[in-house]
């Protein structure tokens, strides 16, 4: 069944790092998108943080246990196949997949980041293989925060109605084709 995920319902794992220095208030955070989705479509979420290796690969394993789980949303700042921790770690694709292993099969991948999904199909569908991800999703260039947010809330809630990553793409990329191009949002199903 490639390109398919088991369920309509999918829940939202999220793995964020902190985005500046201010750790007092924590402005800036995707949390209110996933209590935003989690209250209109009854999608439970997950947010863990993680501002080192460490703690990535450990809240990584801890997500992977999450059956009922189908989306790993990727909160960092990035680059072209690199997220970056808070403390300054680069983690590539290749990093990321060893990681992840094939834990997360059928899963869709969103790299919440600038620029990291900016690479050539055969290093996309290396990931995809490697990893078993249904679907990668992401920018491939440098994004507004409120432009990728509004993009990713209506992805996440919009791909809630299928199973299908195929048919869904099509559908998204037609009904939102502009903003996708305006932003540099990018799709690989494998």
């Amino acid at each position: 069944m490639s390109g398919h995920v088991k369920d309509y319902e999918k829940h939202i794992a999220c793995l964020e790092s902190l985005w500046d220095e201010n750790i007092e208030n924590e402005t800036l955070t995707f949390a209110p998108i996933l209590n935003m989705i989690s209250q209109l479509y009854e999608v439970n979420y997950i947010r863990l943080a993680c501002n080192t290796e460490g703690e990535f690969r450990y809240n990584l394993d801890l997500i992977s246990k999450q059956k009922e789980y189908d989306i790993l949303y990727f909160a960092f700042h990035g680059d072209a196949g690199t997220l970056y921790l808070h403390d300054g770690t680069a983690l590539t694709l290749d990093t990321i997949a060893s990681a992840m292993g094939r834990k997360f099969k059928g899963w869709i991948v969103h790299f919440g980041s600038c620029g990291t999904m900016n690479l050539g199909e055969q290093e996309l569908a290396a990931f995809a293989k490697k990893t078993g991800a249904a679907m990668l999703v992401g920018y491939t260039d440098t994004v507004d925060w409120a432009e990728s947010a509004a993009l990713d809330l209506l992805f996440l809630t919009y791909v809630q109605s299928y199973v299908d990553m195929n048919a869904f793409w099509a559908e998204f990329e037609e009904r939102y084709r502009s903003l996708i191009e305006a932003i540099g949002f990018a799709v690989y199903v494998a």
